[in-house]
């Protein structure tokens, strides 16, 4: 990190090193499958090799030194929001009540512990058309909860799961934090350490809204905060660039690969990047000799090579699930058209520093050409509406208000009160972003911290592990029905895919019984807040689905009689917990 701050400064420096550590640990991963050795050999064959050479590097002559004012400015400020992070779920782990594992446990939270799952049995990560095309969370969350691993016990092995998600969760959106506070102190005049370190430490708290926490964690999209400090990193890397054209194109390729194999569609970022560079520095890339240009072209072959084994088998063979509807994610196109005209603005405000002016209008195509590529692949699942364009457009305003908010601190910077202008914009962003648009349940627009110690990120704190660890082990199954528990539909949610129906069981999809129930619970009261108990002929399915005797955790006295004269050769033992007047529809 520091040869490489001295040779390129520390805002190119910071984002490379961090990307291309992701993309040798990824690679690590992808041959070490082909070799036969486990994950944590390869990555950490890898890590030990990559620490002999930079020890070695340090000890070179003049190799180390401390880090600027302007370094110190903009990356020790940039840390408080994943400090603040970190040390809220450090409380939560000890505060009564408090939502210590659950609020990681969303939505898309089963299919990413799967996939990670697999990852760790097939010794790495494997390629192929009918592999999953956009692994990298997935290698990721596997390097999380890989070590330590328990054999033997289900239950035990997945609390363990349950944990390492947290802390990777916890991770990556501590560094989202980091880029982002980066980011908003980039184009800052560097002799004012003062505004920078402020500007810096107001966008890293940015990230702990419920627009760019509480969202990706209310639908268990850890890939987002994997894809936001990536396309961070891009736009440090662009607004680096002057004077090191070949080396930010070269990142730019690497940025590409990690997008591809993230979330694809935001590729057209690096690219957009890419084709920028090039065309503005064309006359020197022409007459550049090869030897000047291969980190390039270097970098350009793992972009190229997962475009042809992953990304583009994967879009010839699964081109429909472009038209998978929205899911409910909230339209945010009029804060996307709000947003790339402040960066239109803004970018013209300062084109005085050209890639300011160029990164804006490369950022506003990108967005154009990716939202429109998207609607157009959705346009018989609702356009703008359906999951690829909204999640796209959600993202964007993310990368796009950052970015924006780094524009205005900077204008702000050149006024006669400066801190009380970048201060005052900073709290009015970071309420903006915590309001946010409404979702259909309540009580879930608030910041994600304040959910987490309260004990809200469902019902009852962490009352909904301990049901969904009492009742998943397939040697003893249990399923909440009309058991008064709030937690009763997150609960059986769980406990339904991990009884047969989560992904990869046997027919490679899931028990179509167990897994239509398990996101019908689920979804009824993600959006409405409440659960409303299917009839006992659901039951009966599900019972039968799961086989064998399964313990039926109910309030209701009547149920064991209903069953029976319903589905009399239902092999399930209920278990009446609570005292009649008290069973109700869970929520």
């Amino acid at each position: 990190m520091t040869l490489a701050s001295r040779r390129f400064g520390h805002l190119f420096a910071v984002p490379a090193v961090g990307v291309l550590t992701v993309l040798v640990l990824f690679v690590a991963m992808i041959v070490g499958r082909f070799m036969g050795a486990g994950i944590l050999i390869s990555t950490g064959t890898v890590v030990i090799a990559g620490g002999i050479v930079g020890a070695a590097l340090a000890t070179r002559g003049g190799a180390w030194r401390w880090p600027g004012r302007h370094a110190v400015a903009v990356w020790v400020p940039s840390m408080l929001g994943g400090v603040a992070w970190v040390g809220a779920l450090a409380i939560a782990q000890v505060l009564p009540g408090a939502a210590k594992l659950s609020w990681a446990l969303n939505g898309d939270a089963n299919n990413n512990l799967y996939f990670a799952g697999l990852i760790i049995d097939q010794h790495g990560v494997a390629l192929g058309a009918a592999e999953n095309p956009v692994p990298l969370t997935a290698a990721l969350l596997a390097l999380g909860i890989a070590p330590g691993q328990p054999t033997g016990d289900r239950i035990a092995l997945l609390a363990h799961d349950f944990t390492g998600l947290g802390v990777v969760w916890m991770l990556l959106l501590a560094a989202t934090a980091l880029g982002a506070g980066a980011v908003a102190a980039s184009i800052i005049e560097r002799s004012r350490t003062r505004i920078v370190a402020v500007a810096s430490a107001a966008g890293s708290l940015l990230p702990l809204t419920w627009f760019v926490a509480g969202l990706p964690i209310e639908y268990g999209y850890l890939n987002a905060h994997l894809m936001l400090p990536i396309a961070l990193a891009a736009w440090l890397i662009y607004v680096a660039s002057p004077g090191r054209v070949v080396p930010a194109i070269a990142v730019q390729f690497c940025i590409a690969t990690l997008l591809l194999a993230t979330w694809s569609p935001w590729v057209v970022l690096p690219a957009g990047f890419i084709v920028t560079l090039a065309v503005h520095h064309s006359s020197t890339l022409r007459t550049m000799d090869v030897r000047a240009a291969w980190p390039a072209l270097v970098a350009v072959l793992p972009a190229i090579v997962w475009l042809a084994v992953a990304t583009g088998p994967s879009l010839v063979s699964n081109g429909s699930a472009f038209e998978t509807p929205g899911h409910g994610l909230p339209s945010v196109l009029p804060i996307v058209v709000v947003a790339l005209l402040l960066l239109l603005l803004g970018g013209t405000l300062l084109r005085t520093q050209p890639p300011v002016v160029s990164g804006a209008i490369t950022v506003a195509a990108a967005t154009v050409v990716g939202s429109g590529a998207l609607v157009f692949l959705a346009r018989d699942s609702g356009a703008f509406t359906g999951y690829y364009p909204a999640k796209f457009l959600w993202m964007n305003v993310v990368v796009v208000g950052v970015i924006v908010l780094s524009f205005a601190f900077a204008l702000l910077s050149r006024t006669r009160r400066p801190l009380l202008g970048i201060t005052a914009v900073g709290v009015l962003v970071i309420i903006a972003a915590s309001l946010g648009p409404p979702l259909k349940r309540p009580g879930v627009v608030r910041p994600p911290l304040e959910r987490i110690l309260s004990g809200a990120a469902w019902a009852t704190g962490d009352r909904s592990v301990d049901l969904i660890l009492a009742n998943s082990d397939p040697a003893d199954p249990g399923i909440l029905w009309n058991s008064g528990e709030p937690d009763e539909a997150f609960a059986d949610f769980w406990i339904a895919l991990k009884l047969g129906g989560e992904l990869g069981n046997g027919s490679g999809t899931g028990d179509p019984t167990l897994r239509g129930f398990a996101f019908a619970a689920y979804q009824q009261y993600r959006d409405t807040g409440s659960w409303a108990v299917p009839p006992v002929e659901q039951l009966c399915k599900v019972v039968t689905a799961i086989g064998g005797p399964v313990r039926v955790t109910t309030g209701d006295a009547g149920l064991e009689a209903s069953i029976q004269s319903t589905c009399p050769d239902a092999n399930a033992r209920i278990d009446v917990t609570l005292q009649p007047d008290k069973a109700k529809a869970a929520g």
